[in-house]
């Protein structure tokens, strides 16, 4: 068997630069939502401020976040230890990303000279020249530019990119045959399903047969569109581009289902043809559009999205695209782009609801706060998004907010609420908790909940609860066969609700004590004896423990009873001494809150002290986890004094 994979040590911990440098790249290769490269090589840097390496590679994961300032005194850094003394260095890399980094930041003179310093090395003389040949087409010096991406062809004769922008050197040249005859050969030795090259085909013959495979292509699969403008705008062949979406537009049998972004990059088009009327036609059309499912995801989107809001500053779409581009990699900007598009317009439920996400995601201060608000704002817009009243719950959960003042935000729009699983699950539970047991179990009988990938609902614990707690309400009344109806529902989970434990939902022990203790209140002895001998025998963890215990004194074994009681009130207070530890294979959803870590610690001791006869000790224990997570249902249906 292999060695199973050790999560890093803390950056501080690691002896080596290398070993920092090293940990950095595999963090970067296998994405972890819970770790970061940089702190590593930020670590390594802190040590050596000049290791070429490090510089490198962080430069690299800064340049991809559009961080071009901070990427670029990075290459430099790495560059300057790499040709101390006059040295030619064996590897060209900080060299040529420096020349991305400048042309990103359009200071072209530079990156021209940061390209051709790059030109000696052979690792990096395909992509080098490829980007002198569109530096150079952007300069007009179109000979110039098909005599460097000939080169980069050289390098690499596989690189389609320069084998596409060959074909539009050779077609603006007047060589159409010979532009085909490029595409051809790309087609036939990189990648016949290429749109660039369908593009391409099109632009050379402008053929309607050409067309429709590029426009349908496009329709299929909308990203490509925004991939080939993105390509013709870095070479500056703005016509071309502006050629190429509006014929999408003309094809298109739903033009109002384009994405925006598209009319954004007519309008930047169009405003480099210095055709300003057209520009502002195309950047209104793109106001119009609507906003869902429009997910920018290319660096190049974000000068187009920045000219377009210093056009016509009153656009609110601008801004908000620009936030949902730049949240991963500039959360800070990405936050004051939101907060310009909902002054702009308050009435743009998603950007409140992608500012209380991002205000949730703040460290300090009233963040919490300014996320509700925000969360608040959109449902209370009309037609407000099922999704949205899901992330609010969760932020009033995370505040300590009251069940009963999230119960009602829910139940207002219940309806509205009812078209998501998730949404209805946070339902469901509220309802569990404030005791309407029959209004929670309507909502489950029947209805097929789904869980998505990486997602999670507790549908199966809320019918377990329900039926337990109403059946633990039946025998309060002394309505002992339907408690028992209850508690063997609870036993029996159905199909249409999701559980990773199929027959019970992680409830072996309490349904099977509150099945023994309605057999018993039946007069069945030998029936009530079965089901805590189930009780006792089960694989009992967490609180469940308690049930399992209380089986045990009923079948006689008090002593390994009070061993479970004493194990609740030790693992929960070493629980509490641990503080907030993360596992690092845990996916981001299964790691709990601080909040509900103390909630869930100080429930075992309550339920340790209760099992011990200690009922004082565990009605503060239990009081203390309803402060941390006012929710919390275990605690809540535990205390002495509940009433069902």
């Amino acid at each position: 068997m292999p060695e199973p994979v050790q999560p890093p040590r803390p950056p501080a911990e690691i002896a080596t630069l290398e070993e920092l440098y090293l940990a950095g790249l595999r963090i970067e290769q296998f994405h972890n939502p819970n770790l970061d490269p940089e702190p590593y090589w930020e670590e390594a840097l802190r040590r050596d401020p000049g290791d070429a390496r490090v510089n490198t590679a962080l430069g690299i994961r800064l340049l991809k976040a559009a961080r071009y300032g901070e990427a670029e005194a990075c290459f430099r850094q790495a560059i300057a230890r790499l040709t101390a003394q006059y040295t030619t260095p064996k590897d060209a890399e900080p060299i040529y990303y420096l020349g991305v980094t400048l042309q990103a930041q359009d200071r072209l003179e530079e990156a021209f000279t940061g390209f051709y310093r790059a030109t000696w090395a052979a690792t990096w003389r395909g992509p080098a020249y490829f980007g002198l040949a569109e530096i150079a087409t952007l300069r007009g010096d179109r000979a110039k530019a098909l005599e460097f991406v000939e080169r980069a062809l050289e390098a690499n004769a596989l690189d389609l990119r320069a084998q596409t922008l060959r074909a539009a050197l050779l077609r603006h040249a007047g060589r159409t045959r010979d532009a085909l005859a490029q595409l051809n050969r790309a087609q036939r030795r990189s990648d016949p399903l290429d749109v660039r090259i369908l593009a391409e085909r099109w632009l050379a013959t402008r053929r309607p047969a050409a067309a429709a495979a590029m426009s349908s292509t496009f329709l299929a699969h909308p990203a490509t569109a925004l991939e080939t403008a993105a390509e013709y705008l870095n070479a500056g062949l703005y016509q071309d581009g502006y050629d190429v979406l509006t014929a999408l537009v003309a094809t298109a049998p739903e033009p109002h289902r384009l994405s925006p972004l598209v009319e954004y990059y007519l309008g930047e088009f169009a405003e480099r043809l210095n055709r300003p009327d057209a520009a502002a036609r195309h950047r209104q059309r793109a106001q119009e559009l609507s906003p869902a499912y429009v997910f920018p995801f290319q660096a190049e989107l974000i000068p187009v999205l920045r000219r377009a809001m210093e056009a016509n500053p009153t656009d609110a779409r601008a801004p908000y695209y620009l936030g949902n581009l730049l949240f991963d990699w500039q959360p800070a900007e990405a936050v004051k782009r939101w907060e310009q598009s909902a002054a702009l317009d308050p009435d743009f439920a998603i950007v409140h609801r992608n500012l209380g996400i991002a205000y949730s995601h703040q460290p300090s201060g009233n963040a919490l706060d300014r996320a509700i608000a925000s969360l608040e704002k959109a449902v209370a817009l009309p037609d407000p998004y099922p999704l949205h009243f899901f992330e609010l719950d969760q932020l009033y959960a995370a505040a300590g907010v009251a069940p009963g003042r999230r119960l009602a935000q829910l139940e207002r729009q219940v309806e509205r609420v009812a078209q998501r699983d998730d949404a209805l699950s946070r339902l469901i539970a509220l309802l569990v908790f404030h005791g309407r047991y029959d209004d929670a179990i309507r909502f489950m009988t029947g209805r097929r909940f789904e869980v998505w990938e990486g997602g999670s609902l507790s549908v199966a614990d809320h019918w377990v609860d329900a039926h337990v707690l109403r059946g633990r309400r039946h025998l309060a009344a002394g309505r002992a066969a339907e408690a028992l109806a209850d508690f063997e529902a609870a036993d029996d989970l159905p199909a249409n609700l999701p559980s990773e434990d199929r027959g019970r939902g992680g409830h072996v022990a309490e349904v099977a004590w509150w099945i023994g203790s309605a057999q018993s209140a039946l007069g069945r002895g030998e029936a009530a004896r079965e089901a805590w001998t189930r009780a006792a025998q089960s694989r009992a963890a967490d609180g469940q423990r308690y049930y399992q215990g209380r089986a045990f004194e009923q079948l006689g074994e008090p002593d390994r009873a009070r061993a479970l009681y004493r194990q609740l009130i030790e693992e929960g207070r070493e629980r509490l001494a641990s503080g907030k530890v993360v596992d690092f294979f845990a996916s981001f959803g299964e790691q709990q809150s601080q909040r509900s870590r103390q909630a869930t610690a100080h429930t075992w001791i309550g339920l340790g002290h209760l099992g011990l006869g200690e009922k004082e000790e565990a009605e503060a224990a239990f009081g203390q986890a309803l402060a941390a997570s006012p929710d919390y249902l275990q605690a809540f249906a535990a205390r002495p004094d509940f009433k069902p």
